[in-house]
This record gives C-alpha cells, structure tokens and sequence, in this order.
C-alpha cells in the first residue's frame, strides 16, 4: 500500500513512481543532471523528513548547497537541510541522502531554488 500520492514519470532509468509533493524538487535536480536512487515526501503529522538519495556524493553535495542558497533567500529558521553519506554496496560508491524539514513545504524550496538558478 502506498503512503502518499505518487505520480508516474519517465525517467532514463525507465518509468518511476515518485511521491507527488517531492517529484518538483527531484525534476529541478535531474535537470541539473543530478541522479537520484530514492525519495519520499515525508509526513509532518508523523515527524518524518523527507529525503532524497542521490546516486553519487557530489551530487548531494551540490544540491545541499543550492538548498542551503534557497534558504537564505527565505530567511526561515523553520526549516532544516542536513547531508547523510554511507557506502552503498549495490550502487558501488559513496552515496549521499538530503535530508529537509518540515516536508510539507517542500514547494517553497523549489520555488526559491527556480528564483535563484531558473
């Protein structure tokens, strides 16, 4: 059973289905030519953040700090962005999870990052 809407896109991996209220942020990274693994929006009503698992390190080190640009445009102390690393056995290297709180304004995120780099 699915936890949140999802919509199904097209991807070079092949057809995804991707959390509806994240899949913005993740088609502002792929455009950027930033691969991702996994996502999930996360749910404010039960303290989940949401995340997004990019496929290398560099590219969740990039998108940190674009994030971390849009944040201070927004001038908001509610939100938080944090960087997890750990070696991935399958994928082969050292890959790299955002992690944004709160996840239910996840939309605000993307529009600062379009205002700053379109």
């Amino acid at each position: 059973m699915k936890k949140h809407k999802t919509i199904e896109v097209h991807h070079e991996s092949g057809r995804v289905e991707i959390d509806a209220e994240i899949y913005p942020l993740i088609e502002y990274f792929w455009e950027r030519g930033w691969d991702t693994a996994c996502s999930c929006q996360g749910d404010c009503a039960e303290g989940e953040q949401a995340y997004i698992t990019f496929t290398l390190l560099a590219y969740a080190e990039r998108a940190l700090n674009a994030l971390h640009e849009a944040l201070l445009t927004l001038k908001d102390e509610d939100f938080t962005v944090a960087l997890n690393t750990w070696y991935w056995y399958d994928g082969g290297g050292i890959v790299g999870q955002i992690l944004i709180s709160p996840p239910g304004r996840l939309s605000e995120l993307v529009e600062a990052l379009r205002k700053l780099h379109g």
